[in-house]
């Protein structure tokens, strides 16, 4: 035994691929081929002067004196056994692997030791099929010296070597045999490449962080107030984010350093893409915060957006029977420019042969994601007109809306163009919003007939139509009898047409714990009990606390906003009641409900000119929509006195707005108009062929904001007129009726009308005192202070007023008056002015003198 010495030397292995199994299925051959292999391998080794250290079974260890002495040896090994391999069968055929390293060797009893061999072993099952391997170590002493490239393998983690082990590979010609190329056997491909910068390892950790935040997102953003907008931005800035993960992966995370070539690469590019994603980053980020920056700006009613983007083809409108061609054409032209007004809404133009197509081929051809088609009909020159339409999806034909109107043949054809693009635009957005007005992280339902009937039930409140809201969430109920929103919609609808003698109470509550029991906590079931509350019940303190429970769980529902506006408004709360009707108008400016709501609060609480600019915003909107017009020179009359616009509104030129001049809400205008203007004998006329038992309101109840009924109207009348016997006479054939109608609706908001009626019937039929003890339970709230007064409180204080001036109490009537002036929805000064009802105060300075502070003087001195 003789001391060990340590060395320089190239230590080559070869194995014989696939061996083990071949001497599992023939041993006899197995045999040959090893035979074979040294057959071929010891001539070269020893013209090579190479030394064969030992043989391992089928592997070969082989040392050389110099690593360009291996490398030769090991291709020409290589070729020989190739040149074999084509003259034989392919079951006969030898294939081998080959790795060589250079270093530092351990010389011991005629054996080799040391990381060298480890490293030469370890190498040779990296080499392709036929093919060599070499290190770094190899590759430096050999480049420039061989004839064949060198390919770079990549850094390889080897077993009990630390760090990454440079690899490469030699470039064999008859390796290309085949169709195999030498670039797919020896360089590295992409997954190895990816391996080098660790991109793997990073592509893993950011989807996993990005599941995570998306689980955490979906779960917990309702109670942190993030939009179903918001989370879906999240999850596309994420998908967005892997690109730029993986780039930044590759520019921060270096691959090995013992491979100078990659790593020389690396250095050199990084810095240029750099720039590059860079570039990118900031306009993503600009972008996105754009995005986001969209997402919190409110909504206007003068400044409306698109919630989502939609591309919408509008084809021209069918003419049936005798249609102006203005009409025709203006009709088309209006719903593109209401439409482009969205601002996120493309036009696409029509093709010329776009009449005989489908949706879906029109959709193909336009790339439309929604579909405008209708028609305008009138039969004859003094017909009215008919205008329909129909919102058609692009994807699958489906039917979105269907929208018909009539218009007089009085009303300018340009106006019936503005409106009915106003109504086509409000449902197109609506469309685009449906999704985001339900609550989120709640299921809805499955089947999307029951959800399109439900998105339907919703457009329903907004026109007019065959079906009614409460009957399409039916339909969707038998289509998907799960569907928890269409339980709490229908309980809500039936709320919000609610009628004492047709109500169903317990139908509304079993609808309510239907939609609990199938979705625990869904917000809708709360909107629709805070209805049934309202409604129904009338109950408002109850409906309030239900409606604030809801919170922010709503974001995009103008229903809940409404809803909390109408509470608000009745229980006392004007500002905050104008703060939610306000918030409804900017979700959906094209739905009338909020901003009508919104005008009247700024007219009640005499913002005039607030709620005149309201007011204009829904006729340029709306302009064939003659109740609005009567508002805004209602507005006019309360705020300076002037009773022309209403006059042209009822009779004038406005009117060829009202489908009938003789319609009841027409004609009690008139009534009151005529009231105003002291023409007290027409008025009693007008009465006697009234339709109703009580004149109708506007919407914002009469012009005089007062209770108006035949008996009591007319004994004022009478009164006004100096007909006293008359006047008694008028009342006593009611007063008992009156009472009997009281008695049997004690319980309902009607009964207090009704003690008002009574109570003018008293007071102008000469019985000062039961009409002062009449509203004796009707004064009592009011004295508090009128800002703490009730809607209810505050428009019927002037009519509580009317009769105690009328009884005799003019201090009393003055005091309260003068209340009611200061209140939200109580009376106003300007109308105050112009009412004869108040001729008892004629006389009295201090009633001049109130009139005086609000900035009026009386019309009449008698």
């Amino acid at each position: 035994m003789t001391d060990a010495a340590r060395e320089m030397a190239a230590v080559m292995f070869t194995d014989v691929r696939g061996y083990s199994s071949l001497a599992q299925r023939d041993e006899a051959l197995a045999l040959r081929l090893l035979d074979l292999k040294r057959t071929l391998a010891d001539p070269l080794i020893a013209e090579h002067h190479g030394r064969l250290v030992k043989s391992i079974g089928d592997a070969l260890m082989v040392e050389f004196r110099s690593a360009l002495a291996a490398v030769e040896c090991a291709t020409e090994l290589q070729k020989r056994l190739h040149e074999h391999n084509q003259s034989v069968p392919e079951g006969q055929r030898l294939t081998i692997r080959i790795g060589v390293h250079l270093g530092d060797v351990v010389r011991k009893d005629g054996d080799l030791l040391g990381d060298t061999v480890n490293i030469a072993a370890r190498v040779e099952p990296l080499a392709a099929p036929g093919g060599i391997a070499v290190t770094q170590a190899v590759y430096d002493q050999i480049r420039g010296k061989f004839p064949q490239p060198l390919l770079p393998l990549g850094g390889h983690k080897l077993k009990g070597i630390d760090g990454e082990v440079p690899l490469y590979a030699v470039s064999l010609p008859w390796l290309s045999a085949g169709g195999r190329t030498v670039s797919s056997i020896a360089s590295p491909g992409f997954v190895a490449r990816l391996k080098q910068h660790h991109m793997f390892r990073v592509a893993s950790v950011y989807g996993t962080v990005a599941w995570v935040l998306i689980l955490v997102a979906n779960q917990v953003f309702p109670d942190i107030g993030l939009s179903r907008e918001a989370v879906r931005y999240l999850i596309a800035a994420l998908a967005l984010g892997f690109p730029l993960a993986l780039t930044a992966g590759w520019m921060f995370v270096p691959p090995s350093r013992e491979d100078p070539a990659t790593f020389g690469r690396w250095k050199r590019l990084r810095f240029r893409l750099g720039a590059v994603v860079s570039i990118f980053v900031i306009a993503f980020v600009t972008v996105s915060g754009a995005y986001l920056w969209r997402l919190s700006t409110h909504f206007t009613p003068a400044a409306v957006e698109a919630v989502g983007t939609t591309s919408i083809v509008v084809l021209p409108f069918d003419k049936l029977g005798l249609v102006p061609d203005e009409a025709l054409a203006g009709v088309k032209t209006g719903i593109e420019g209401e439409l482009g007004s969205l601002g996120t809404v493309k036009i696409i133009a029509a093709p010329v042969d776009a009449a005989g197509e489908t949706p879906q081929a029109l959709g193909r051809s336009t790339s439309a994601t929604l579909l405008i088609r209708g028609s305008i009909h009138r039969p004859a020159p003094n017909a009215d007109f008919t205008v329909s339409a129909e919102l058609v999806s692009t994807s699958d034909g489906e039917s979105l809306d269907k929208l018909t109107k009539e218009y007089s043949p009085r009303v300018p054809p340009a106006d019936i163009a503005q409106e009915f693009a106003s109504r086509v635009t409000g449902s197109v957005r609506f469309i685009g919003l449906f999704p985001d007005v339900l609550a989120t992280g709640f299921d809805t339902t499955r089947s999307p007939e029951a959800l399109s009937l439900l998105r339907r039930a919703l457009l329903a409140r907004r026109y007019t139509g065959a079906r009614g809201p409460a009957e399409l969430c039916r339909d969707a109920l038998r289509v998907d009898p799960d569907f928890a929103q269409a339980h709490a919609y229908l309980a809500y609808f039936e709320a919000w047409s609610f009628d004492t003698d047709r109500g169903d109470l317990k139908g509304m509550a079993d609808e309510i714990a239907a939609a609990d029991r199938l979705a625990p906590g869904l917000p809708e079931a709360r909107l629709a009990q805070a209805g049934y509350e309202f409604w129904a019940k009338q109950d408002p303190d109850a409906a309030l606390k239900t409606i604030q429970s809801l919170g922010d769980s709503l974001p995009n529902n103008t229903d809940l906003y409404s809803l909390r506006g109408v509470i608000l408004r009745t229980t006392g709360h004007p500002q905050q009641s104008l703060e939610a009707f306000l918030h409804a108008a900017r979700l959906d400016p094209y739905l009338g409900y909020p901003i009508v709501n919104v005008g009247m609060l700024e007219y009640r609480l005499r913002r005039y000119e607030d709620a005149i600019r309201v007011l204009d915003t829904i006729v340029d909107r709306f302009p064939s929509w003659p109740q609005a017009r009567f508002w805004r020179a209602q507005v006019s009359l309360g705020y300076r006195g002037d009773i022309k616009d209403l006059e042209d509104v009822i009779d004038g030129g406005s009117s060829r707005y009202w489908s009938s001049t003789d319609a009841p809400t027409v004609a009690s205008a008139r009534l009151e108009l005529e009231h105003l203007e002291g023409q007290h004998a027409k008025v009693i006329a007008g009465l006697m062929s009234y339709p109703d038992e009580c004149l109708q309101g506007t919407g914002w109840n009469s012009i005089t904001d007062r209770v108006l009924c035949q008996d009591s109207y007319t004994a004022e009348s009478q009164r006004l007129l100096g007909d006293d016997a008359g006047a008694r006479r008028t009342a006593a054939l009611h007063i008992d009726e009156v009472s009997r109608e009281i008695g049997a609706d004690k319980d309902k908001v009607d009964a207090r009308l009704g003690v008002i009626r009574l109570a003018l019937l008293e007071a102008f039929g000469g019985q000062p005192d039961d009409a002062v003890k009449t509203i004796a339970p009707l004064r009592a709230p009011l004295a508090q202070p009128p800002d703490r007064w009730t809607e209810f409180e505050a428009e019927t204080s002037s009519d509580l007023a009317v009769v105690l001036a009328w009884s005799g109490q003019r201090r009393d009537a003055i005091a309260l008056l003068s209340k009611s002036l200061e209140a939200p929805f109580g009376a106003n000064a300007a109308i105050v002015a112009k009412d004869p009802v108040w001729r008892p105060l004629y006389s009295e300075p201090a009633f001049k003198a109130l009139l005086a502070s609000h900035g009026q003087a009386l019309a009449y001195t008698k």
